[in-house]
């Protein structure tokens, strides 16, 4: 029985260790992405301040539209991105957390059976005459 306990708790460890491996890429992606989303409005908040200057009007008003146009489609694109990426990073917490569950569960299981081991061990040695200093 402690065979096959050691063995579903080194099982249980491989899970924890690969569910935990996951949530780490999981949480990176969502930070990249607020980082991005983060540049991104640095550069339109440059890119308003460069109009309300006046800077050659014309041209840069008419930069300035495309160039919104296009972060705001930009934008739309990486909220979708951290949308899925939390909702992923939510998944791997879940998983991870169980996965520990599980293992504390084995954890226990393994000890109680060991300790339950030592007990019948030491009963058999008094029986036969046995004893431990201390005990």
């Amino acid at each position: 029985m402690m065979q096959r306990l050691s063995e579903l708790k080194r099982i249980a460890e491989a899970i924890h260790i690969a569910d935990n491996a996951r949530l780490k890429r999981a949480a990176e992606d969502v930070a990249t992405i607020e980082q991005t989303l983060a540049r991104l409005q640095s550069a339109r908040d440059r890119q308003d301040h460069l109009v309300t200057l006046g800077f050659e009007a014309a041209v840069t008003g008419s930069v300035h539209a495309s160039w919104e146009i296009w972060a705001e489609g930009r934008k739309s694109e990486l909220n979708l991105d951290l949308a899925r990426a939390r909702a992923e990073a939510d998944r791997c917490r879940t998983a991870a957390a169980m996965s520990f569950g599980r293992l504390e569960a084995l954890g226990r299981l393994f000890q109680r059976a060991d300790d339950e081991a030592r007990r019948d061990r030491r009963r058999a040695e008094m029986r036969r005459g046995v004893s431990y200093p201390g005990a």
